[in-house]
């Protein structure tokens, strides 16, 4: 059973490139990690705490499975966490949990290089907080500290990370992925 976890800052692609992988592979299934629409009016901690409890729970649920494409990682809340609530305390906490979750085989980091396609998805999206989404900034930092989370814990925590350049099109990032991983493990 193969299992595979995205992860990267929002509007990069993460949903979109799973769909993709799962319509070209055989005997797997799509999962979304997501509870935007319940987080709205909490406050950040809540949030966070809403976020970090969901992602568990539904990693849990798709490991299980096995044979899964899944948008997200619970490690791509503590970023968001460090972010909403400035509690290292508190994300901290949520990482001694990550790093004590069954290792995925594969997480892909889809990486963005030209900040203002990443800007033009994210204002593509539609939901409420797209002025918040858009502020670069908080871009800058969401990819920053995943990627120093992904150095530091990326082996702990999956078998494999492998970066893609969340720029390329969809089915240019697909086939690079597909090309990579090894689906007999």
């Amino acid at each position: 059973m193969v299992r595979i976890y995205f992860i990267g800052v929002h509007g990069v692609g993460k949903t979109t490139t799973a769909k993709y992988l799962v319509s070209r592979l055989n005997g797997y299934s799509f999962h979304e990690m997501d509870c935007i629409e319940e987080v709205a009016g909490l406050s950040p901690t809540a949030r966070q705490l809403l976020f970090f409890t969901t992602y568990v729970r539904q990693y849990l649920r798709t490991y299980r499975l096995g044979n899964v494409v899944v948008d997200s990682h619970p490690l791509l809340v503590i970023p968001y966490t460090l972010w909403w609530t400035k509690d290292k305390e508190l994300a901290d906490e949520f990482l001694r949990i990550v790093l004590r979750l069954p290792k995925c085989d594969y997480m892909i980091y889809l990486k963005p290089h030209d900040i203002n396609i990443l800007i033009r998805r994210i204002q593509e999206r539609y939901r409420y907080n797209v002025i918040e989404e858009g502020q670069l900034d908080y871009i800058n930092f969401i990819i920053e500290k995943t990627e120093d989370y992904l150095r530091r814990y990326g082996g702990l925590i999956s078998n494999e990370v492998i970066y893609v350049n969340a720029d390329m099109e969809v089915n240019e990032r697909g086939g690079y992925i597909l090309n990579k991983i090894d689906l007999r493990r």
